[in-house]
């Protein structure tokens, strides 16, 4: 976790290092093109911004507040106005990146925004309270220290792990930077001119003024803001611990999520085998039972074929009766006219016979 923290203060270290690597190399390219005649009591605006990295964004900035007959000290003091206004504006809005977050890592990382933008506002605010006789003996004083500032805004954005969260709040921090660093570059171009100003009039630098920024400031104002700077490495320190906390809960979570994909892999490996198997038996229970009714069917079938013959035989057998029944009637009927016939004829002639015999008498 430290070895992390140190590298992150590291980098930040040589990021600082090399914008102030890159904005004295332009101030020296740009020292020799200066027109210093009438200096003394002025600075060109346009030539002073063409010193710094954004000098676009440096003329816009300082126009509004400053004119081509501004002091070098009014100048300085407008730069650090004008970036601290900047700084104060991304400290009013710095909470909405990340709102409504509620891990660990990015709180940590919003409460350390808002330590280190008011420390860099605070020392921003110190430095523009400066007279022209400080900041030519304290340049180099004074670079180290919005190089501090410089470093408080990059360690806010590095603060935040998630990379759309150090995105939005690098955005947010953009002007701030910028003109932060033009302020360093500034610092260093009006401190060329101020040191040049006390050569021409004494004939050598002031000497002997090396703690005239603590006594201006107070020694222990220097010491806290000093004691600022150093606190970086400890507060990333913290915001590693956070950091490295919330992976290990990361992954054995993912890890628990893991083992319980896992075993609900199983599971449903088990369930759609006993589904199989059940789906399998109730196949086989199927076709048994399909077969059965097939056996069933041909049984009924054979059986309705039996019971058909049988009616059928039963109907020859009935037919049979019948017409031997018929016959019989037939011929007990013929029977019976011949009986009847027998019976009619006596008394027919019996009957001629009486006729005769009252045919006699009569």
């Amino acid at each position: 976790m430290t070895n992390k923290a140190a590298t992150a203060s590291i980098i930040a270290a040589v990021g600082v290092v090399a914008v102030i690597g890159t904005i004295a190399a332009v101030t020296t390219s740009k020292k020799a093109s200066d027109d210093g005649g009438n200096m003394s009591t002025s600075i060109k605006l346009s030539q002073l911004c063409s010193s710094t990295l954004y000098p676009a964004k440096c003329e816009n900035s300082l126009t509004p507040v400053v004119n081509e007959s501004s002091n070098p000290e009014e100048v300085l003091r407008a730069a650090l106005q004008v970036a601290m206004n900047e700084i104060g504006a991304a400290f009013a809005n710095y909470t909405n990146v990340g709102k409504g977050a509620t891990d660990k890592i990015t709180l940590s990382a919003i409460g350390e925004c808002k330590k280190l933008l008011d420390d860099a506002i605070v020392d921003l605010k110190d430095m523009a309270g400066l007279r022209a006789d400080q900041v030519v003996v304290q340049v180099n004083d004074l670079r180290v220290w919005i190089s501090g500032v410089m470093t408080y805004i990059y360690t806010c954005a590095d603060g935040f792990d998630k990379p759309e969260l150090k995105h939005a709040m690098d955005k947010l921090l953009r002007n701030s930077t910028e003109l932060s660093s033009n302020a360093l570059a500034i610092i260093t171009r009006v401190g060329q001119f101020l040191h040049q100003g006390q050569d021409a009039k004494s004939g050598s630098t002031v000497g002997g003024s090396r703690r005239l920024l603590g006594w201006y400031m107070g020694d222990a104002h220097d010491v806290e803001s000093r004691r600022r700077l150093l606190a970086i490495n400890g507060r990333l320190d913290e915001i590693a611990v956070v950091r490295d906390e919330s992976r290990r809960l990361l992954s054995e979570t993912m890890d628990e999520i893991t083992e319980m994909s896992h075993d609900g892999d199983r599971h449903l490996s088990e369930t759609m085998d006993q589904i199989d198997e059940m789906s399998h038996d109730g196949d086989r229970h199927l076709s048994e039972t399909m077969d059965q009714i097939d056996e069933m069917s041909h049984d009924g079938d054979r059986r309705l074929s039996e019971t058909m013959d049988q009616i059928d035989e039963m109907s020859h057998d009935g037919d049979r009766h019948l017409s031997e029944t018929m016959d019989e009637i037939d011929e007990m009927s013929h029977d019976g006219d011949r009986r009847l016939q027998d019976v009619i004829r006596p008394a027919q002639a019996a009957d001629h016979d009486v006729q005769r015999l009252v045919g006699e008498r009569g």
